[in-house]
């Protein structure tokens, strides 16, 4: 059976959750990722300063952040390099810095594209609303009249 309330109670309870505090921030949660993203000023300082990647993830254990050390470089990104199809792992930017001797130089492909094939001619034999409607197409009726004169 559906569940029948009346205008007050709608309004009373309309009344109540308007007089409702905004929620305390701190008591949102947060996933692990934007955690450390919001921590990643602070955490990357300390390595800056010569902590490793471990005491950093004992001291996060402590907080009850609980991240392991590979998760912890993964979140924090930036030190990533990046693998060339079939080549080594560069940490540069080929773009940033000239070739140097002997270094093969990429250079853009040209594609060419096909030249567009002329249109041929209307014909009768197309659907008539493909056909252009200035052209005179005789009708089956009026074939047949002229095949059965000729």
């Amino acid at each position: 059976m559906r569940q029948r309330l009346t205008l007050g109670q709608i309004e009373t309870a309309r009344a109540n959750l308007d007089a409702l505090p905004a929620p305390d921030d701190s008591e949102l949660p947060v996933d692990l990722q934007d955690a450390i993203r919001k921590l990643a000023p602070t955490i990357r300082k300390l390595l800056s300063r010569g902590y490793t990647r471990q005491q950093v993830v004992d001291f996060l254990g402590q907080s009850g952040i609980n991240i392991s050390a590979g998760t912890l470089k993964d979140y924090l990104g930036g030190g990533r390099r990046k693998q060339v199809r079939g080549g080594p792992l560069d940490n540069s930017s080929s773009a940033d810095s000239p070739p140097q001797a002997g270094q093969a130089v990429a250079t853009p492909a040209v594609v060419a594209t096909p030249a567009v094939a002329e249109q041929p001619a209307p014909s009768a034999s197309r659907p008539a609303s493909a056909r252009p409607s200035s052209e005179t197409v005789p009708t089956s009726t009026t074939r047949r009249a002229t095949a059965a004169a000729g």
